[in-house]
């Protein structure tokens, strides 16, 4: 009879192993990891919301941005004076205004062209005293952005009642600036010129390009003697523009001949500009015609205003000039 085997114990050896668990992380490695997470997905909804509120945000617009711009040039709005203060360096006040403003495209981008003028306070053109600034504004990007312009500021001093008037000009393509046509009345000797200024987009500035001589008239005084001037300053104010320069040849006659009776001569001249088409040109020529009468005597005088395209600046006929320059020359 066969005996049964009994089964074999299975050696320690051959034993299984008892599992080890796995190691943990450490507790500070768990929190920076989801800090970090945290704050990634923090940034990317703070991103998102920025680009969604940039987005809503309107564009600039013309309104907003003139009141930007003036509050930065003279500070805030006054409603008691229905504008914006400027000081001059002889601490005369000035009340400014925007006359003028006009959009352009250059290169592009929208431009927004500011003519300013501002009266010293109290005065509205009696007594001779101007303040203008001509600016150009940038008016690409969103309104809560401060603009970005540039810009140049001048002034008139006359002693006399002056009228203005001002205009924007545009002389040639992309080629834009103001026309500052001012009158002076000295006692009823009459100037009228006319300032230019151009924008050189390249440069970023404004150029004060020259003078023009447009009228001037003593027929409501001629035959009278000359008006003394009241004192210097007025004297200093009124031989200022290149028009007005004839009231001092006539004091300087009068002072060589004081023993001679002397009466303001009948001078009327104007002068008249008319744009030439010069496709050549950066900027066209202008065609001057100028008419000198003296009494019955008449004399017409055609020339020309040619503009440096480099520079700007512009250079009027010489016997042009020399006729308003020299008013007896006669």
């Amino acid at each position: 009879m066969t005996r049964a085997t009994p089964p074999l114990e299975p050696t320690p050896s051959s034993a299984p192993a008892t599992a080890l668990p796995p190691a943990q992380p450490a507790c500070w490695k768990r929190l920076l990891k989801w800090f970090l997470l945290g704050a990634g997905i923090l940034f990317v909804l703070l991103l998102i919301l920025v680009l969604v509120m940039y987005w809503r945000t309107p564009d600039r617009n013309t309104r907003d941005t003139i009141s930007q711009v003036m509050t930065a040039e003279f500070g805030p709005y006054s409603e008691e004076l229905e504008g914006w203060t400027q000081v001059d360096d002889q601490a005369r006040s000035y009340v400014m205004n925007v006359q003028t403003q006009q959009q352009v495209t250059i290169n592009g981008k929208r431009k927004l062209m500011l003519g300013i003028l501002g009266y010293a306070r109290g005065d509205t053109g009696q007594e001779g005293r101007l303040q203008y600034r001509f600016l150009v504004v940038d008016l690409e990007g969103k309104q809560q952005v401060a603009p970005q312009y540039f810009g140049m500021t001048s002034h008139l001093d006359r002693g006399f009642p002056i009228e203005v008037e001002l205009t924007e000009i545009e002389p040639g393509k992309d080629i834009h600036g103001w026309q500052l046509q001012y009158q002076v009345d000295a006692e009823g000797e009459i100037s009228v010129d006319r300032e230019i200024y151009l924008i050189d987009f390249a440069k970023s500035e404004v150029v004060a390009s020259g003078t023009l001589p447009v009228r001037y008239d003593t027929t409501s005084i001629c035959g009278q003697p000359p008006t003394p001037v009241a004192d210097d300053a007025s004297s200093e104010a009124a031989s200022a523009t290149s028009a007005s320069s004839a009231s001092s040849v006539v004091s300087d006659a009068s002072a060589e001949n004081e023993s001679e009776p002397y009466e303001v001569p009948c001078w009327n001249r104007t002068a008249r500009y008319e744009p030439t088409a010069d496709r050549g040109a950066v900027i066209s020529p202008w065609r001057v015609t100028a008419t000198s009468r003296n009494g019955e005597h008449e004399e017409v005088i055609v020339g020309a205003v040619v503009f440096d395209p480099r520079t700007l600046k512009l250079k009027l006929s010489p016997k042009v000039q020399f006729l308003f320059e020299e008013p007896l020359n006669e």
